[in-house]
C-alpha cells in the first residue's frame, strides 16, 4: 500500500511539475514538494524540486569502448561506429558495431564528439555555413535525443560538467549569444550568468566551480574567471591583453588550471603555449609549446603529475599557419615537477589530432592523417605501446564512452 502510494505522489508530482514549469509558478511548486515530502519518504522528491537542489552525479564505470566516425568512400554519408571493449586495452577489441548513418554535404561536416564523462552520451559539434550546431547521440543505443531546436541549432559546444550529465552550450551565437546548461536526457535548461562574449568553460570534478573565459572581439586579449556555482560569485583570475587562453582542464585534486595561449591576432593556426596557474591564478607557469588554433585539448594523468597535448613540430613552415593540413605533430607529455617534456608517438609527416583520453586514465585515442589515409589510433599509457584500431577505415573523431550498454 505504502510503495502504491509513493507511486501516485510521484506521478502527481511530475504531472504538476510539467505546468508549473510551464507557467512560472515556481513558488507554488516548491509548497507542494514540502507537503508531500512530509507524508512520505522523499528519497524519489529529490531532484524533481527547484533547479537551486543539485542532482545526485551519475555513478561511474569503468570504460566501455570508443566511439568514432566513418567515412563514406562513394556517398555523403558518415557513420558512427563504437569499438566494444572488455577492458581497459586496445588489444581486448571484441567488436564494432554501427550506432547510426548521418547524410553529409550541403555546407556541413562533422567538426568534433566529445562523449559525457558519465556516458553514454556523446555530442556532435557540426560546422555548417548556415551556422554550427549540436546533436546529441546515445553512444549506447543509436539514438538521437531530441531536444529544443533553440539549443541544437547555432550553438556551440562548450564542455561536459564531469559532475553530472550536464552539457553547457552557447546558443543563439549569431543574434542574441547565451550560455546555457542543459541536463541531458531530459532537457532543463538553465542559463548561466555568465557574459555573452564567454567561448570557453570548464567546471571542476565536483561541479562546485567553473572557469571561463570571455572575449570583446579581435585583438582585445581575453580575461579568465572564476565562479561558484552555487552563489553565483565571480571573480578575476588573470588577464591577457594579447592572447587568448582557452582549453582549460583542472587538475584531479581541483588546485590547479591547465590551458592553452595562443596570440590574439587573426593567423588561423598559430603556435600556442601550454601553462598552468593554481585554482585561485596565482603561479601562472609556462610549461611547453603546443598547437594552438587548432583548439585539441589537453588532459592530466590521474595523479596530476603530467599533461598529455599535442605538439606542433613543424614550427618554422608559415603554410601550417594557414593550411590545416600543413600541420605535422605528435602526442606529448610534460612532467610539471621538473619540467621535461617528452613525445609519446613519433609518427613521421603526420597530423595528429583530437586526442581524447579513457575515463579511466589508461588509453588516449587519436586521429591521424597521413597523405589520404585517416585512421584512428590508441596510445596505451601503461605499456607506452601504440596500435591502429581494429576494423577502422577512413575513421576520425574518437570520443572515449563508459557504458555501452544502455
Amino acid at each position: 500500500m505504502i510503495h502504491r502510494l509513493r507511486d501516485i505522489f510521484q506521478s502527481l508530482i511530475l504531472n504538476i511539475r510539467h505546468y508549473v514549469f510551464n507557467h512560472h509558478r515556481r513558488i507554488s511548486f516548491s509548497l507542494l514538494v514540502v507537503i508531500l515530502t512530509i507524508l512520505v519518504s522523499n528519497s524519489w522528491v529529490q531532484g524533481i524540486a527547484d533547479s537551486s537542489v543539485e542532482p545526485e552525479p551519475t555513478p561511474v564505470v569503468v570504460v566501455k569502448g570508443l566511439v568514432y566516425i566513418e567515412e563514406s568512400e562513394t556517398a555523403d554519408t558518415i557513420q558512427y561506429r563504437v569499438a566494444e571493449l572488455q577492458d581497459s586495452t586496445i588489444d581486448s577489441v571484441s567488436k564494432t558495431k554501427t550506432l547510426g548513418q548521418e547524410v553529409t554535404g550541403g555546407g556541413c561536416y562533422i567538426h568534433r564528439l566529445h562523449a559525457s564523462p558519465r556516458g553514454p552520451w556523446v555530442a556532435v559539434q557540426w560546422n555548417c555555413e548556415d551556422g554550427a550546431r549540436v546533436h546529441l547521440l546515445n553512444g549506447a543505443s543509436g539514438d538521437r535525443l531530441t531536444l529544443n531546436p533553440e539549443l541544437t541549432s547555432d550553438s556551440f559546444f562548450l564542455n561536459w560538467d564531469a559532475g553530472n550529465n550536464d552539457i553547457i552550450l552557447r546558443i543563439r551565437a549569431g543574434v542574441d549569444p547565451q550560455v546555457v546548461r542543459v541536463s541531458v536526457p531530459n532537457g532543463k535548461t538553465t542559463p548561466l550568468s555568465v557574459p555573452p562574449t564567454t567561448y570557453n568553460v570548464a567546471l571542476n570534478k565536483n561541479g562546485k566551480q567553473m572557469v571561463f573565459a570571455t572575449h570583446l572581439g579581435l585583438g582585445t586579449g581575453s580575461h579568465v574567471w572564476l565562479m561558484d556555482m552555487k552563489s553565483g560569485q565571480v571573480e578575476e583570475l588573470a588577464s591577457f591583453p594579447d592572447h587568448i587562453a582557452a582549453q582549460f582542464r583542472w587538475s584531479p585534486n581541483g588546485e590547479q588550471i591547465a590551458f592553452i595561449l595562443l596570440e590574439d591576432t587573426t593567423t588561423p593556426f598559430s603556435i600556442g603555449e601550454l601553462w598552468v596557474m593554481d585554482a585561485d591564478g596565482t603561479n601562472e607557469r609556462f610549461l611547453a609549446g603546443a598547437d594552438g588554433g587548432h583548439g585539441f585539448p589537453i588532459y592530466w594523468s590521474q595523479d596530476g603529475s603530467r599533461l598529455f597535448f599535442v605538439q606542433r613540430e613543424n614550427t618554422s613552415d608559415p603554410s601550417a599557419d594557414v593550411d590545416p593540413t600543413a600541420l605535422l605533430s605528435n602526442l606529448y607529455e610534460v612532467h610539471l615537477l621538473d619540467g621535461s617534456v617528452d613525445p609519446l608517438t613519433t609518427f613521421t609527416e603526420s597530423l595528429i589530432e583530437e586526442p581524447a583520453l579513457s575515463p579511466d586514465g589508461s588509453l588516449i585515442a587519436f586521429t591521424r592523417i597521413k597523405g589520404q589515409h585517416v585512421e584512428v589510433w590508441v596510445f596505451d599509457l601503461t605499456t607506452g605501446q601504440v596500435d591502429l584500431l581494429p576494423t577502422a577505415r577512413s575513421a576520425r573523431h574518437p570520443a572515449c564512452l563508459i557504458g555501452t550498454t544502455p
